[in-house]
This record gives structure tokens, C-alpha cells and sequence, in this order.
């Protein structure tokens, strides 16, 4: 709706004026490639029935597509034929202009409606900066969807705070034995970090299962909240 209420005030998209692009009426050219240097303007009608073609029109056939179940065979034969007729023609249509290049869609040639420069004057050098950089942001995407999934984030971010943290493998070594001292890292609440699933590690300090687990999978090299040793093997609690 915005496209083609632009078109019916400025004459032609916001696109299109990027692209020096203007609406001109054919039909006062007499449908031939004029080589006039000033191009006759759109009319008012050409510009509202564009609008209507666009915007109306497919929410009228969006609604009558929805409501097409409660109509009677053969209207829905009729609604058929109609939507492949309108097919047929967009296809040839679209043969048509990429063989002369006048009408890109089949209401601007029902209205008369061309694609046009806008100033035939313009310079032809092209910028190639806006492509170079989509294609090293395209590359650089590329690249990092290929190396992510390589990279165990989670070690990486075990490693990263235990650098930053210093030698905190002794840090929870002064907890309770209920405790578990993962869940109790991540809470910093003894309340909520009490021993569910419990599970020894083979310094003989106690986790639960899905913590010790977890870290053991995140980091092969994870160390004992407790003691620092690091955990190689978990067994039950019996």
C-alpha cells in the first residue's frame, strides 16, 4: 500500500528513484520507443487505477480465496479458471518483457504505464564499494557458520572465567558435604544448591549428577570446586 500510494504522488517507487527509475504514459508516445528527450507525465487515472490494481484488488481476491468454500461449484470453477487465466498472462507477459523490456508486469501494460530513466543524462560509473562489502560480509558469515560449530563454547567460557577468576578450584572447598558446590556456583544460594542425584567424583567429593555431568561434558579437563583435582570418573552414591 505505501509502494503505490508513492507511486500515485511521486510517479514512481522509493526503489525505483534509487534506480533513476520513473513511471511515463506509453499511450501518449503511441506505444513505440520515443527517443523524446521529455517524457508525458502519468495521469491521475493511470496512477489511481494502479493503485486499485494493487492494493484492492489482491486483498479482494486474498478475501474471496478465503471465503471460496462457501460458494457453489461453480463459482469456485469460475474463481479457478480466472486465477490460472491471470497466471498465464503474468508468464507471458514476463516472455514479452524480456524480449523488448517495456512493460515488467501486466497492469503496467494494461494502463499504459512504462519504466523510464529518470535523468538519461546520468552518469554510468558504478560503485562497486557497496558490493565489495556484501560480499566480505557474505564471506565473513560463511565462514563463521562453518567454525562455530567446531568450537566447544561452553569449555571456552569454563576456561575463560577460570582464568579470570583465578585458582578458584579450592574456592567451595569450606562447603557443607549436602552442598553441591557446582549448583552453588552458579546460584551463589546454599538453600537452592543442596545434593540432588548424588554422584562422587574420584577426589570423593559429592555432586549431583546432572551438574558433574554436564561440566564433565563441557570441559574433559573440569577441576573439583572443591579441591582441584580434576574429575575423570563419577560413580552412584549408594
Amino acid at each position: 500500500m505505501a509502494i503505490s500510494g508513492l507511486v500515485y504522488t511521486h510517479g514512481a517507487s522509493y526503489g525505483s528513484q534509487l534506480l533513476n527509475l520513473k513511471y511515463r504514459n506509453e499511450h501518449a508516445h503511441g506505444g513505440k520507443l520515443a527517443c523524446a528527450m521529455r517524457d508525458a507525465q502519468t495521469t491521475r487515472l493511470q496512477r489511481g487505477m494502479h493503485v486499485v490494481a494493487h492494493v484492492c484488488v489482491p486483498y479482494a481476491a486474498a478475501r474471496l480465496r478465503r471465503h471460496a468454500w462457501r460458494l457453489c461449484e461453480t463459482w469456485r470453477r469460475a474463481l479457478h479458471g480466472v486465477e490460472a487465466a491471470w497466471g498465464l498472462a503474468c508468464v507471458l507477459n514476463l516472455m514479452v518483457f524480456l524480449y523488448d523490456g517495456r512493460y515488467r508486469s501486466v497492469v503496467d501494460r494494461v494502463l499504459g504505464m512504462r519504466l523510464v530513466y529518470g535523468t538519461r543524462d546520468a552518469g554510468r560509473q558504478v560503485s562497486f564499494e557497496f558490493m565489495n562489502r556484501q560480499l566480505v560480509w557474505h564471506a565473513f558469515t560463511e565462514f563463521m557458520m562453518y567454525v562455530i560449530p567446531l568450537v566447544n563454547l561452553s569449555s571456552l567460557r569454563t576456561r575463560i572465567a577460570r582464568t579470570l577468576q583465578g585458582n578458584s578450584g579450592q574456592a567451595h572447598g569450606n562447603l557443607h558435604g549436602s552442598v553441591c558446590a557446582i549448583c552453588f556456583g552458579r546460584s551463589g544460594n546454599v538453600r537452592t544448591s543442596y545434593v540432588h542425584t548424588p554422584y562422587k567424583s574420584g577426589c570423593g567429593h559429592v555432586y549431583c549428577y546432572y551438574c558433574v555431568k554436564s561440566a564433565m561434558m563441557a570441559d574433559p579437563s573440569f577441576p573439583c570446586p572443591r579441591c582441584g583435582e580434576v574429575i575423570t570418573s563419577i560413580e552412584k552414591v549408594v
